[in-house]
């Protein structure tokens, strides 16, 4: 009778358990999705920041006109700007890390309406 008692409790004990468990299952995916998440938009922050010191690098070469004459290669090989906007006729690109905005270099390119790399500044 005590054998029969205790593994009625044990089952009780174990189905509770089982549904905590269960209960929280949701909550479990949605953290390990976040992490995810987080990793991925990690992975992307340092390509973009690689892509941006390269960037600089080449931007003490004198042939980045040669390289790079229009927005279209620019895009290709450092990947997206930040921002882009009017500005004299020209649209102004940013670009900069995303890690530290605020202590990051800046890199403006100038391009004309047909998309040709007219200058760029790095104030």
């Amino acid at each position: 009778m005590r054998l029969a008692g205790f593994i009625i409790c044990l089952v009780g004990v174990l189905a509770t358990a089982g549904c905590a468990v269960v209960s929280h299952l949701d909550e479990a995916l949605q953290l390990k999705e976040l992490a995810e998440e987080q990793s991925a938009q990690d992975v992307y922050v340092q390509a973009h920041d690689a892509r941006f010191d390269e960037l600089r690098r080449q931007l003490k070469e004198p042939v980045i006109f040669k390289r790079y004459g229009d927005k279209r290669a620019i895009v290709k090989a450092f990947g997206a700007p930040i921002l882009c906007r009017a500005d004299q006729g020209l649209e102004k690109c940013l670009y900069r890390r995303i890690a530290n905005p605020g202590e990051s270099p800046k890199v403006y390119f100038y391009f004309d309406a047909r998309g040709a790399l007219v200058r760029w500044t790095s104030p």
